[in-house]
C-alpha cells in the first residue's frame, strides 16, 4: 500500500470519527504525495454536500484549498457549507476571499449579502428569489382604507421621476392639487378638530403626499409619528417623503434602519432602504436588502403585505394545509409575537412529529398568555401520554427508564400526577430521598389545586 493511500484511508477514518482538523492534515498529505487524490477529494466533498454533511464537506474542501488556494468555486462552496451550519462569520471570510480573487463572481457577491441576515439560500436559488426585485425602482408607501370594522393598509408607489430636479419641480404642482381638492377641506378640519388623533394627522399627510405637497406631508407625518411612534407605516412614509421631497437620504436611511430594528420583517421598509442605498451610490448595501426582501417574500409565498400573509396563513391553517402554513407563521411571529400564532405553529410542528419544537411553541404561548386553554390542554395531553408510557415501563420493572421519561414530563409541563408516579418509581428503586422530595411536590401541588 502506498503512503498516499495510507493517509487517504486514515483521513476517511478521521472524518467518520468527526476529527476534522486531523482529517484535513491527512488529506493534504495524501494529495501532496499523489496528485490523483486531489480529484478524489473534490468528488468526496461533492458527495458530502449532496448527503447534507456540511462539517465533512468543509473539512474536505479546506484540504483541497490547501493545494489549490485560488479555486474560487470551491471557496464559494465551502462558504455555503459554513452557512448551512450557521457559521456566518466564517462564510463571510470565504466569500470575501472569492471576491478578492474574482470581483465579478456573482454567486459569492449574493451569498455575502445573504450572510448579513443569516439567510441560507445560496447560488442559483438565491439569485432566483432576488433577481426579479432588481427591477423595483419605486418607493413604496402605505395609506389606510376602511374594511368592515378594521383599518387595512393600502399600498401605493412613489411615481418614478427622471431626475432629482423633477422631484422638486413637481412638488405642489397645480395639476396635482386638483386631484385632492375634493377631500382636502374635510381632512384638514378633522386634523384641526382632533389634533391628538394620529389617524387624522396621518390621513392628511397621505393626502398632501398624493398631491405632492412635500413639506406639508412631512409636517403631518411627523405629527402622526409623535402620537403613534410604534406604527411602522408612519415612519416608512416619513422616510420616503424625506427622500423624495428634501433629498435628505441620510435621515431617510436612519429612519428606515430604526424602523427595521423594531419590525424586522416589515417589507416596505426593506424595499425602501434598498432604494435609498441605491440613490446613495452604495450598490452592495442596496443588494443586501434586496436579498433580504427576496428571502422574506420566498418565506411568505410572494405576499408583500403583512396582512395578506396573515390571512393566507389563517386560510391554510383552517383548511389543514399545515406544510404550506408553516413558513408563513414563522414569518408572522418575527413581526408580531402573538400567542395564538405560537400555538398554531406548535400544533403544526407536533403533527409533523417535531415534538420538541411543538412543546417549545406551546410553552411560549403560555408565557405570553398564561390562560390560553388550547395550549395548556395540548401540553397536558402530551404529559398524560408520557405518563402512560412510563406506567407501562414501571409495570415491566424498567424503573430507571420510567424515571427518565417522567422527568422529561416534569420538564415539559409539571402535573401533580407526574410527581406522584415519579415518587413511586424512585421508591421502587430504593431512592428514598428522591421519592420523598417528589411526594412533597405532589402534596403541595394537590393542596394548591
Amino acid at each position: 500500500m502506498s503512503q498516499a493511500k495510507t493517509h487517504w484511508d486514515q483521513a476517511q477514518h478521521l472524518l467518520s470519527q468527526n476529527l476534522f482538523n486531523h482529517a484535513i492534515l491527512s488529506l493534504r498529505e495524501a494529495i501532496a504525495l499523489e496528485g490523483s487524490y486531489l480529484e478524489r477529494a473534490m468528488g468526496l466533498m461533492a458527495s458530502f454536500t449532496q448527503s447534507n454533511q456540511p462539517e465533512k464537506a468543509i473539512a474536505t474542501g479546506l484540504a483541497v484549498l490547501g493545494k489549490t488556494p485560488e479555486n474560487t468555486e470551491l471557496m464559494n462552496q465551502v462558504g455555503n457549507q459554513y452557512r448551512q451550519l450557521g457559521m456566518y462569520s466564517k462564510a463571510v471570510k470565504m466569500y470575501r476571499n472569492v471576491l478578492k480573487l474574482n470581483p465579478r463572481h456573482q454567486y459569492a457577491r449574493y451569498n455575502l449579502a445573504a450572510c448579513t441576515f443569516n439567510i441560507k439560500a445560496a447560488d442559483e436559488n438565491l439569485l432566483a428569489q432576488t433577481t426579479p426585485l432588481l427591477k423595483l425602482r419605486c418607493f413604496r408607501k402605505i395609506g389606510y382604507q376602511q374594511a368592515y370594522d378594521e383599518l387595512v393598509p393600502a399600498f401605493y408607489e412613489e411615481p418614478v421621476l427622471e431626475t432629482d430636479a423633477d422631484l422638486k419641480k413637481n412638488e405642489g404642482h397645480p395639476e396635482d392639487a386638483q386631484d385632492i381638492e375634493l377631500w382636502l377641506n374635510d381632512f384638514e378640519q378633522r386634523a384641526k378638530a382632533e389634533p391628538e388623533n394620529w389617524k387624522n394627522q396621518f390621513d392628511l399627510a397621505v393626502l398632501y403626499d398624493v398631491g405632492r405637497f412635500g413639506k406639508l406631508a412631512i409636517k403631518y407625518y411627523k405629527n402622526a409619528l409623535l402620537l403613534k411612534p410604534d406604527l411602522p407605516e408612519i415612519s416608512n412614509n416619513l422616510a420616503v417623503a424625506m427622500a423624495s421631497y428634501t433629498e435628505n437620504l441620510a435621515e431617510a436611511k436612519a429612519l428606515l434602519l430604526t424602523l427595521l430594528k423594531n419590525h424586522r420583517t416589515y417589507r416596505p421598509a426593506v424595499l425602501n432602504l434598498a432604494i435609498v442605498y441605491r440613490r446613495l451610490k452604495q450598490p452592495f448595501a442596496s443588494l443586501k436588502y434586496l436579498v433580504y426582501l427576496g428571502d422574506l417574500l420566498q418565506k411568505s409565498r410572494g405576499q408583500f403585505d403583512f396582512n395578506h400573509v396573515r390571512k393566507n396563513a389563517d386560510d391554510l391553517y383552517q383548511t389543514a394545509q399545515y406544510v404550506m402554513a408553516l413558513p408563513l407563521y414563522q414569518v408572522l411571529i418575527e413581526e408580531e409575537n402573538k400567542p395564538e400564532w405560537h400555538y398554531r405553529l406548535g400544533l403544526i410542528y407536533y403533527k409533523q412529529k417535531q415534538t420538541e419544537k411543538g412543546i417549545r411553541c406551546w410553552l411560549k404561548t403560555l408565557e405570553l398568555q398564561p390562560d390560553h386553554p388550547h395550549a395548556r390542554n395540548q401540553l397536558e395531553q402530551h404529559v398524560y401520554r408520557l405518563e402512560q408510557e412510563a406506567q407501562i415501563l414501571m409495570d415491566d420493572h424498567f424503573m430507571q427508564d420510567a424515571v427518565l421519561l417522567l422527568k422529561k414530563a416534569t420538564d415539559c409541563y409539571p402535573l401533580a400526577s407526574t410527581w406522584e408516579l415519579l415518587a413511586e418509581a424512585y421508591e421502587a428503586l430504593g431512592e428514598e430521598q428522591n421519592a420523598d422530595e417528589c411526594a412533597r411536590i405532589f402534596q403541595k401541588m394537590t393542596e394548591i389545586s
